[in-house]
């Protein structure tokens, strides 16, 4: 099995990735092959032009070619799973992804369908037609709308994913004692649940609902937050 790992964290240490990892773990426990990861902040990816000749050339391939995005479209198509691993940056992806997220339009014909619901594109190359794993760390503490946007647009495009959004990914980097178990709860639950996408294809609803439960209290978790201000300090 190829896993094609796409993280989206700025930072070199991701609190996010190494969910990512605890999950991947887990699903290549039962389904051993090769992970491939790309950041997007290591490639040189330009921003989608608009230009839209790859709707009539119907090649899958991008016009821009001198940046990595064509490579990573190959990654894409030689991938049996595609993880999506990254930090909710404004309710949405962080604009490096973002940007990469975009040119798979390149995949797209100019020639439309209609559903019921839903007017879409034909495709060159069905992105679709993968398997589509979503992990999103948030530093905010939990409420309903926090991940809307995200996942509405994840389950759009991709077309039902598996998707944990983690609220409260802040204290990962916590070096209180009382949230070290905690952590390696969560941790857990990210590994059985790589065992039970590797079985199944998928994560049902009681596994998402405890991977999005949150650590601790919204109060709670607030406080902590308000307590690492410059001006909390002085006080």
């Amino acid at each position: 099995m190829n896993i094609l790992v796409l993280n989206g964290s700025p930072k070199a240490h991701s609190t996010t990735l190494d969910m990512t990892k605890a999950f991947l773990n887990g699903l290549c426990q039962i389904k051993p092959g090769h992970s491939q990861y790309i950041s997007s902040y290591d490639k040189h990816v330009k921003y989608c032009q608009g230009d839209l000749s790859c709707w009539f050339r119907q090649d899958g391939q991008c016009i821009i070619q001198d940046d990595d995005m064509n490579d990573i479209l190959a990654a894409m198509k030689e991938s049996d799973v595609i993880v999506w691993s990254f930090p909710l940056h404004c309710h949405g992806l962080p604009a490096s992804l973002k940007a990469i997220w975009d040119r798979t339009i390149a995949f797209l014909k100019i020639n439309m369908t209609q559903g019921k619901t839903y007017v879409e594109h034909e495709r060159t190359f069905d992105l679709t037609a993968k398997k589509h794993v979503v992990i999103v760390g948030g530093g905010y503490p939990y409420y309903p709308d926090n991940f809307a946007a995200v996942k509405t647009l994840m389950q759009i495009y991709l077309k039902h994913p598996a998707m944990a959004c983690i609220c409260e990914t802040a204290l990962l980097d916590a070096s209180a004692p009382e949230i070290e178990p905690l952590k390696k709860a969560l941790f857990a639950r990210l590994h059985e649940a790589g065992i039970e996408y590797g079985k199944t294809g998928q994560l049902s609803a009681e596994t998402v609902r405890q991977l999005e439960a949150p650590l601790v209290s919204n109060e709670k978790y607030i406080a902590m937050i308000n307590s690492l201000a410059p001006d909390s300090k002085a006080q």
